[in-house]
């Protein structure tokens, strides 16, 4: 009987000694396969994977739009003279009818050409004695005055020291044919000037 209980207690020993071994075997194995599992999850939290974006496209390189200076031909000095004429030249000048020769301060020269224009007011050769008249002065009136083949009170230029003449409404100068200082004044006799009143106003056209 004693023999039976000894060997059962023998036979439970071995029995629980290779229970504890199998359980620290099989606690070891787990502990191992977690910590793995641990490593693992904590290197994706902490190491992420890399994103490579992809390179972007290089564009075509864009040429600048040609300027509206690049597109025009180039245009020589001689062909801007030939297309791009001297645009003329238009002034007014006033002559008092108390003034002798006035100067308009335009020079005529062989290559121009001058037309001058009427372009307003009125004048008298005499103050309460006569009424005021255009540019054509008095007609059929005949007092003394500077030039006697022109009517008095008209007006009258010269170019240079050429022969004077009389204005009207309208009237060309060819430089080929006359050169100098254009001037101007009403057709009145010089020792009468004082007691003329009014100015006459024109138009100087001049083309070269």
């Amino acid at each position: 009987m004693e023999k039976k209980t000894k060997l059962k207690i023998i036979i439970g020993l071995a029995v629980l000694v290779v229970l504890s071994v199998l359980i620290l075997l099989l606690i070891h194995f787990c502990s191992g396969k977690a910590a793995a599992v641990n490593k693992r999850l904590s290197g994706e939290q902490t190491e992420p994977t890399p994103v490579v974006s992809a390179a972007p496209e290089k564009k075509a390189e864009e040429k600048p739009a040609a300027t509206k200076e690049e597109e025009k031909p180039a245009v020589t000095k001689q062909e801007e003279k030939t297309d791009k004429p001297t645009p003329d030249k238009i002034l007014l000048f006033e002559i008092d009818a108390r003034k002798n020769w006035q100067k308009s301060g335009v020079e005529i020269t062989p290559e121009m050409k001058v037309a001058i224009n009427f372009e307003k007011g009125k004048w008298t050769i005499g103050q309460g004695k006569h009424e005021y008249v255009g540019i054509e002065g008095y007609k059929g009136l005949n007092l003394p005055r500077a030039y006697p083949f022109i009517t008095i009170g008209a007006l009258i230029a010269r170019v240079g020291s050429n022969k004077a003449f009389e204005v009207g409404k309208y009237h060309e100068i060819d430089g080929s044919d006359m050169t100098g200082m254009l001037s101007f004044r009403i057709n009145d006799a010089d020792s009468y000037l004082y007691d003329n009143l009014g100015t006459i106003t024109v138009k100087i056209h001049i083309v070269e």
